[in-house]
Formats: structure tokens, sequence, C-alpha cells
């Protein structure tokens, strides 16, 4: 007897053997062990195989269509696999962390912008400079169409409310420019001012990947800079939108071909050409009110352009006799 049954055990070894090889592809449940287990081996390998081939192709058929009505509820895996997806398509999405951000670099907050595809345009000091201006830089201002969208991707990635310095500039008219500050905890010399685009005429700010790609074109950006400065009742803002115009004509040669007049809007034509004449003082409350006079009416289309400038119609005018009688008096 015990001869006998060494005889079965050394049968049934190879016979076992081979359906656990096939049992991971077909999904044998563990009931059916027992009956390969039977005392009476005789079962070839092709019959098993025969009798399990419908098993094992239903698996095999369903399982890439993911037909909805044949798969059953315990195995509902790629509709379960959909949910994060239609998640991720939500108004608000996380914030993709982008590679290897350098917080401690300058433009590290459009780094991050641009990973979430959230558009912005760099602005002031930043814009002027990439034009030509010598000017240095201080806070980051970045136009965009939604602050608080950049303010939430901003914040996920560790920027946190700051205040500007007590000398920063009044950079925006409090009636009209929602803004927030942020700054990051490890960079504590620069601050990004979140602007709202919208209230600057002809800037749309860009999704591009390309970091030069926000910055404004120099037609866009002198226009946006001379509307705010005709249309603020804020004379501090006005002050500074005034610095910013001064920066472009000081260092930017372009302004001074005639192809550049021919590029802005009509209605800010005459300023550009009385600040290239020099006759007026256009850093002065009368010569801007003198200018929106003229912007009021070229845009009734009742103004033609004076390239000699429009000192004898209005304006504070340049007094250049100072010098002459300062060499007389010295």
């Amino acid at each position: 007897m015990s001869a006998a049954l060494i005889a079965s055990s050394a049968v049934d070894v190879p016979t076992i053997d081979a359906p656990t090889v096939i049992a991971p592809t077909m999904d044998i449940p563990p009931a059916d062990t027992p009956t390969m287990n039977a005392p009476t081996v005789d079962i070839p390998p092709a019959d098993t195989h025969t009798v399990n081939a419908p098993t094992m192709d239903v698996p095999i058929t369903e399982t890439p269509t993911a037909d909805a009505p044949t798969v059953e509820a315990p195995t509902t895996d790629a509709p379960t696999a959909d949910a994060p997806t239609e998640d991720a398509s939500t108004v608000n999405p996380p914030c993709v962390e982008p590679p290897a951000v350098d917080y401690n670099r300058r433009e590290a907050a459009c780094d991050v912008l641009r990973a979430q595809h959230i558009a912005y345009t760099h602005w002031y000091e930043d814009a002027v400079s990439y034009h030509g201006s010598k000017t240095c830089v201080f806070s980051l201002y970045l136009l965009v169409n939604s602050v608080p969208e950049a303010e939430r991707c901003l914040q996920s990635h560790g920027w946190v409310h700051r205040k500007l310095p007590e000398y920063a500039p009044q950079f925006h008219d409090p009636a009209v420019d929602e803004h927030v500050v942020l700054g990051h905890p490890q960079n504590s010399e620069v601050e990004v001012v979140l602007m709202l685009s919208h209230p600057w005429p002809g800037i749309t700010p860009s999704t591009d990947d390309c970091n030069k790609a926000h910055y404004p074109p120099l037609p866009q950006l002198y226009n946006a800079l001379v509307q705010r400065l005709l249309d603020t009742e804020c004379d501090p803002f006005g002050w500074y939108l005034i610095l910013q115009v001064a920066y472009l004509y000081e260092d930017c040669p372009a302004l001074a071909s005639s192809d550049f007049l021919t590029t802005l809007s009509p209605d800010i034509q005459q300023f550009h050409l009385d600040w290239l004449s020099k006759t007026l003082r256009m850093d002065t409350k009368t010569t801007l009110r003198h200018e929106r006079e003229i912007r009021a009416r070229a845009r009734q289309g009742h103004w033609e352009l004076m390239h000699e400038g429009t000192a004898d119609l209005g304006g504070y005018k340049v007094d250049r006799d100072i010098g002459f009688r300062h060499q007389v008096a010295t």
C-alpha cells in the first residue's frame, strides 16, 4: 500500500504542475483544485486545456473591451479608473508641481504658473527692461486673467501673503486695480505682485510654455501705459506710470522711429509726438489735461496730427530760456 501511494504521488506531481502554470491566466477559482486531485489522474493535459479553453477565452476577450453590459461587478475596474480623470477637469484643478523649481530664482513664480497653464504677462520694470530700458527691477509684477486663480496656484507651492516695502511706489489705482502681494519663504528678496489684466487696454496674458512669450510687444506695452496714464485720477499712480513711459523714451531707440507711430492707437499718437517734440512738460497735471482733451477729440475723429507738437494749443510749456538765463547770470 505504501508503494501504491508512492506510485500515485509520482503521477500526480506532473499533473498538478501543468495546471498550476496555466492557473494565473485562467483565473481558476480555488474550488476547482480538489477536482484535479482525484485518485484517478487519467485526464490527459490536452483534455484539461480543452475543458478550460472557454473559461480562459472569456476574460481575455472581455478585459480589453471593458464592455459595461458583460463585466461583472467585481471586475468594474475600468470605470473606477476613469473617475480621477473626470475630477481633474473641474474648474479649479490642483497645481502640477513643475520640475526642479528653484524658489530662489526671481522668476520662480512664472515657472509654476506656466506649468499650470495659467496665463500671465510681465509688467512694469521687467517689461520695460526687456525692451531695452536700463532701469533696475524690483518686485515681480505680473498681469493675470484671474488674480484668485493665480494666487491659489502659487499658495499651493508655498507662497504666502506679504507686504511691500514702505518705499514701494504706488503701482496701482485703488479704485480700479485688483491685486495681491505674495512672497516665498525661501526668497525674502522678491515680492510677486499679481494684478488683474482687464484694466490694461490691449493686454492679453499668454499661456505659452516659453517665458519670453510672456513679455508684451513694445507697442502694446506703450499703449496700455499711456492709456492708463490718461485715464487715472490717482496722482501717485499717474506719476509712477509717467516714470515707466520715461524709461522707454530714455533707452528704447524704437520709439524715435517713424514706424513706431503707426503701430500706436490713433488716439494716443499725438501724445507720442508731443513727447518727442520736447516742447511740453509731460509730467504735469496741466499737460495731462491737455492730452486727455486731444485724445477725446481724436476718438471722435476731430483731430489732425501735429508733428511739431501742440505746445501752442495748451499744456505746460518747456521754458527753453532757463538754461540761457542761468548762463548769463553766472
